[in-house]
């Protein structure tokens, strides 16, 4: 069942942020940036009682706890923060793969319904 419909620049920022974590290539920079962005993204269309719902949430406040900081170098801080993704690698692979399958069911049914043809076709 369909949530919430992204937006074409909404599924073009998951699947691409999704991937990289399937290809594991993520940096802690790129992480930094986008994963408030995901975030969003997940919330908006995944069901409530998701099991890994608050996994970027968690991420995201350890990432901006270690950037602030001010005791160590930038580069401990990407060290620090490749190794929490380390860490965590397996539980983000899982959620990066539950959003994508999500995505595409959610196209699927939505072309299948005719649900926002014009916004589809885009």
């Amino acid at each position: 069942m369909i949530k919430s419909l992204l937006t074409i620049t909404e599924q073009k920022q998951a699947k691409e942020f999704c991937n990289k974590i399937l290809n594991n290539d993520v940096t802690p920079q790129y992480i930094e940036k986008n994963t408030g962005t995901l975030t969003n993204i997940m919330y908006k269309i995944m069901p409530e009682d998701y099991t890994h719902s608050n996994l970027l949430m968690e991420q995201s406040i350890l990432v901006d706890d270690i950037l602030e900081m001010e005791s160590i170098s930038q580069e401990e801080k990407n060290n620090e923060i490749q190794e929490m993704l380390n860490r965590h690698m397996n539980n983000l692979i899982i959620l990066a793969k539950d959003i994508l399958i999500k995505i595409k069911s959610d196209e699927n049914e939505a072309n299948k319904s005719k649900y926002c043809s014009k916004l589809m076709n885009q």
